[in-house]
C-alpha cells in the first residue's frame, strides 16, 4: 500500500510538471494566449491608453514622423513596428467626435485644407478651436473596423498613394482597425482620499491671513474653514468679520470673509505627471475656487504657475471654468493669452455635481482636461517656460473672494457659507518613472 501511494504521488508530480511546461509554450494554458487588444466600439477608448491605426486594405500603420527643424510633423504609413511613432492618444472632444494626438500630445491629426500627399497628411500644433481636428470614429459594417471621418472638412482618413485634395471624401472612406499600442502605464504615486478624521498634516500646510491680489477673505487654519466630512475635504467660505495679522494693500486688517488655502509645499512635490481632482465647486458672485501648482525652486513667476482649474463665479459663469499659466520671459511677467475655457451645457453649474479636473504635464507640453475631455494644451517652448515648467511643483487648493473692482460682481449678495468639496486628489506618473519626491515632514 505504501509503495502504491509513492507511485501515485510520482505520477501526480509528473502530471503537474508536464502541465507547467505545456503552459510555457501557450499550448496548455489559456491565460498565456495573447489578448485581443482590438477596439470593437468607440466607447472602449480611454485617454489612459495608447492606440495604433491599421489600414484594412494595405495593412500599414499610421505613423507620426518629425520633420527636423519644423514644428509641423508628417503623418505617414509604415509597416507595424514597435515605438511611439505609431502610438496615439484619442480624446473625446464632444459626443461622437474625437481628437487624435501623437502619444503625449506632441502633435494632432487635424485634417487640414492642405493636400494629402504620399500616404500622409500634415499635422500641426494644438489649436482646439478648429473643427478640422475633430474626427468621427464610426463603426463599419465589417466587424472590428471603423471609418474615421473629419468633422470640419468631411475628409476621411485614407492610405492612398499620390496627391489628393481634401475635398469631401466621405464616400471614399477606408476601413481602419484600432488596437492598443505599447504604452507606458500611468501609475498612482500619491493620493489623498480624505478618508481620515482630519486633514493629513503629512500632506498639507495652511496659508494664514491676507495673502495676495487685494482679495476680500482672510485664510485661517480654523477647522470651521477646512475639515473632513463624509470622505471629502471641505473648504468653507464664511461671511464674517475675520481679523488678519497681514493687511492688504488698502490697509485692512479685518476682512469680510474667512476661507482656507491648503498646499503641499515642503511636504510633497513632483516633476511631471497627471494631477487629478474630483470636486464639486462653490458658486456665487466673485467666488474664486482654484486647483493649481507652483514650482519649488524659484520665486513667482519664474517658478511657473499652473492653474489647473479656476472658476470666477457669478450669474452665467458658475458653469464655466478655465486653466491658465503664468511665467517669466526675459525678466518680464508673461501669461497664456489664448482663451482656454470650457462651459457646461444646458446652464448646468459646477456646484450641481462632482466633476474631474486634470492636468497632464511632461517635458514637452501641458494638457488640461475636464471629465477626461481635453480642452487646452500648451507647448513648453521658450527659455522662460523651460525654467518654470521643468522644475518640481507643489499643489494648492483654495477658495478666494475677489474684490468688486475686478468686475466680477458684489460677493456680499451670495448665500453663505459656500463649500468647495473635494472627493480626492491623485497624482499619477508614467513608467519609467520621472523624477519625483515625497519630502519628509519638517
Amino acid at each position: 500500500m505504501k509503495k502504491a501511494k509513492i507511485i501515485l504521488s510520482l505520477l501526480l508530480l509528473t502530471f503537474i510538471v508536464l502541465s507547467l511546461f505545456s503552459g510555457c509554450d501557450g499550448k496548455g494554458d489559456s491565460s498565456s494566449k495573447p489578448q485581443d487588444d482590438t477596439i470593437s466600439d468607440p466607447s472602449e477608448i480611454s485617454i489612459h491608453e495608447y492606440y495604433s491605426f491599421t489600414n484594412k486594405e494595405t495593412g500599414l500603420n499610421l505613423e507620426a514622423v518629425p520633420i527636423e527643424g519644423n514644428a509641423i510633423n508628417f503623418m505617414s504609413m509604415k509597416p507595424a513596428a514597435e515605438g511611439d511613432n505609431q502610438a496615439f492618444q484619442i480624446y473625446k472632444y464632444r459626443e461622437g467626435y474625437f481628437i487624435v494626438s501623437k502619444a503625449n500630445g506632441k502633435a494632432l491629426l487635424p485634417g487640414s485644407n492642405s493636400t494629402v500627399t504620399g500616404r500622409g497628411v500634415q499635422i500641426a500644433n494644438i489649436d482646439l478651436s478648429s473643427s478640422f481636428q475633430q474626427w468621427k470614429i464610426e463603426k463599419a459594417e465589417e466587424e472590428g473596423y471603423f471609418k474615421i471621418i473629419n468633422c470640419g472638412s468631411s475628409l476621411a482618413l485614407t492610405d492612398d498613394e499620390g496627391p489628393r485634395q481634401t475635398t469631401p471624401l466621405v464616400w471614399d472612406a477606408q476601413l481602419w482597425k484600432i488596437s492598443k499600442a505599447q504604452s507606458p502605464k500611468w501609475e498612482l504615486v500619491w493620493s489623498d482620499e480624505f478618508e481620515g478624521p482630519e486633514i493629513n498634516k503629512d500632506n498639507w500646510i495652511y496659508e494664514e491671513g491676507y495673502q495676495r491680489n487685494n482679495e476680500l477673505q482672510s485664510y485661517t487654519k480654523d477647522p470651521k474653514n477646512a475639515f473632513i466630512r463624509d470622505g471629502c475635504l471641505v473648504i468653507k467660505t464664511i461671511k464674517e468679520p475675520t481679523p488678519s495679522r497681514y493687511a492688504n494693500p488698502e490697509g485692512k486688517k479685518v476682512f469680510e470673509y474667512s476661507s482656507a488655502s491648503l498646499l503641499t509645499l515642503g511636504k510633497q512635490e513632483w516633476l511631471y505627471g497627471r494631477f487629478e481632482m474630483k470636486a464639486r465647486l462653490p458658486k456665487g458672485q466673485a467666488i474664486w475656487p482654484a486647483f493649481w501648482m507652483c514650482g519649488t525652486q524659484d520665486e513667482w513667476p519664474e517658478n511657473g504657475e499652473i492653474d489647473i482649474l479656476e472658476m470666477w463665479g457669478g450669474e452665467g459663469t458658475d458653469g464655466r471654468i478655465s486653466c491658465n499659466l503664468h511665467w517669466s520671459e526675459n525678466g518680464q511677467y508673461t501669461k497664456w493669452s489664448e482663451v482656454r475655457e470650457i462651459i457646461l451645457p444646458n446652464n448646468e453649474k459646477f456646484n450641481d455635481s462632482f466633476h474631474i479636473f486634470a492636468l497632464e504635464w511632461d517635458e514637452n507640453q501641458l494638457r488640461f482636461y475636464m471629465d477626461d475631455l481635453l480642452y487646452a494644451a500648451k507647448y513648453i517652448n521658450t527659455p522662460g517656460m523651460e525654467k518654470g515648467y521643468r522644475q518640481p511643483h507643489h499643489l494648492w487648493v483654495n477658495t478666494a473672494v475677489a474684490p468688486d473692482e475686478w468686475g466680477w460682481g458684489d460677493a456680499s449678495i451670495n448665500n453663505y457659507p459656500q463649500e468647495y468639496i473635494i472627493d480626492y486628489i491623485r497624482v499619477y506618473q508614467q513608467q519609467p518613472k520621472t523624477e519625483t519626491s515625497s519630502i519628509e515632514s519638517k
